[in-house]
């Protein structure tokens, strides 16, 4: 039989990890951002600044042609001004040709270097000076000068109106940035340093590993050296509490089970009567179950964890329950599957859901538990399902089903139960790395979804 494996919702209680960009991630974006913001303002400022020199040079480097020019055409003889012309178009950009009422021109752009480039030319020759970008289509940066035999068109270099890029400021520029960014790397890595290491310790700590969740006292800034402490003297006190909890459990199984055992051995030597021996028997076996159940929830530590066979671990928790009439198993597992965990916390897994099918699953219709079990291999995981066909749960019940001493509707009826079954489940799951989902079923009855570490990732 196989169970539909779909995407469930998370299990109550834990919320789900988002990944996201990291802190030191987010901290180096954003002082690379302001790298950049700041770079960009000093490359603005420079050229603002490099303008002025720029667009003076520029109009007198235009001057200094008109002037050369001018002087040319006033002084040479009517028949040395055409071959005149003829040699300054043989330069790769000089050229004069007369100008024209009708001449069609493209004035300059309208942006501040055109414009101090122009004030500028104006400014040395005394009188307005139109400049232009092309004349009659011929691209080039044309200025319009007026001499004794009419009036000309000079064309000069059009690189004139862009600012040369200097190589070594450019090459500075660049180092300087590189240097920045490597800053903001180290920067980033040592501010983040304390929250990575206390996300480390805290971690340890979540595991029970409270020696390796230690920091360090003695660190100059004042503010983490408060939090180090405080959080040392918690994973002190929080490891003496867990060592008396230990101490604790362990005085609770010798105190309790001594008492219940001479109970036990006293009533079966004493009541002659064998269905009232039977049941006290029974009671106080349901009083020592429970007390395992305490244990079990309480109990500290993290599983030793190693390789376990799937399908023995399954055969060895259903066997106890294979010569009960009232429950019936199915298993579907075709793969031989091998988990990562501890056999004897995958055990008490699975016994705690098969003890709460069987107790909790059973038909309306014919009072027998049938219990379905399905699992299958995942990528690097293994699926375990388990299924029983009751009445399932309420769906308003569903968030609190796994939190300790909480019984549903169909366990109220019953006062077998301490109401620590699923409890104890999802925190085995949990201390084995594994995900714990829980429905009803389409077809009716709850579906429990154990999603554990594979031995062959």
């Amino acid at each position: 039989m196989t169970l539909p494996d779909s995407a469930l919702p998370p299990t109550p209680g834990h919320a789900v990890r988002r990944r996201g960009v990291g802190l030191f991630w987010r901290t180096f974006l954003l002082l690379s951002a302001w790298i950049a913001i700041s770079t960009l303002a000093w490359v603005q400022t420079l050229r603002e600044a490099d303008q002025g020199p720029h667009a003076v040079h520029t109009a007198r480097h235009l001057v200094s042609l008109v002037r050369v020019v001018r002087a040319a055409l006033e002084h040479l003889p009517a028949d040395r001004v055409t071959p005149f012309f003829q040699g300054l178009q043989g330069g790769e950009h000089l050229r004069v040709v007369p100008h024209h009422a009708d001449d069609r021109h493209q004035p300059l752009a309208d942006n501040a270097l055109a414009q101090r480039i122009a004030e500028a030319v104006s400014r040395l020759l005394g009188a307005p000076t139109p400049l232009a970008t092309s004349v009659n289509g011929a691209q080039g940066l044309w200025i319009l000068f007026d001499t004794h035999a009419g009036s000309y068109w000079l064309r000069a270099d059009p690189a004139l109106l862009h600012p040369l890029v200097d190589p070594v400021r450019l090459a500075w520029l660049w180092t300087a940035v590189g240097f920045s960014l490597v800053g903001a790397v180290w920067l980033a890595r040592w501010v983040n340093l304390p929250v990575a290491r206390l996300s480390f310790a805290t971690s340890r700590i979540r595991e029970g590993d409270f020696a390796a969740s230690t920091l360090d006292e003695s660190v100059q800034a004042p503010e983490l050296r408060d939090v180090h402490v405080g959080f040392n003297r918690m994973a002190q006190q929080l490891a003496r509490i867990d060592q008396d909890r230990a101490v604790m459990l362990a005085g609770i199984s010798h105190d309790l089970r001594t008492p219940l055992g001479h109970l036990r051995l006293e009533i079966e030597l004493a009541v002659p009567d064998p269905q009232s021996r039977a049941n006290m028997v029974r009671d106080i076996a349901q009083l020592d179950a429970i007390v395992d159940k305490f244990l079990d929830y309480a109990r500290p530590g993290q599983p030793h964890a190693q390789p376990v066979a799937l399908r023995e671990v399954l055969a060895t928790c259903m066997d106890p329950l294979r010569n009960n009439k009232d429950v019936g198993m199915v298993l579907d597992m075709t793969e031989d599957l091998h988990v990562l965990g501890d056999p004897v916390e995958l055990a008490r897994i699975i016994a705690n859901l098969l003890e709460n099918a069987a107790r909790y699953g059973k038909s309306v219709d014919t009072g027998i538990a049938r219990i379905a079990l399905h699992a299958h291999g995942e990528g690097d995981d293994v699926v375990l399902c388990v299924r029983d066909h009751g009445i399932g749960i309420a769906d308003a019940q569903i968030d609190q089903i796994t939190t300790p001493f909480f019984r549903g509707e169909a366990a109220r009826t019953a006062t077998t139960g301490a109401g620590l079954g699923l409890a104890i489940v999802e925190r085995l799951v949990l201390r084995m790395a594994g995900t714990l989902q829980l429905r009803n079923a389409e077809e009716g009855g709850l579906l429990v979804r154990i999603v554990l570490p594979s031995a062959t990732r």
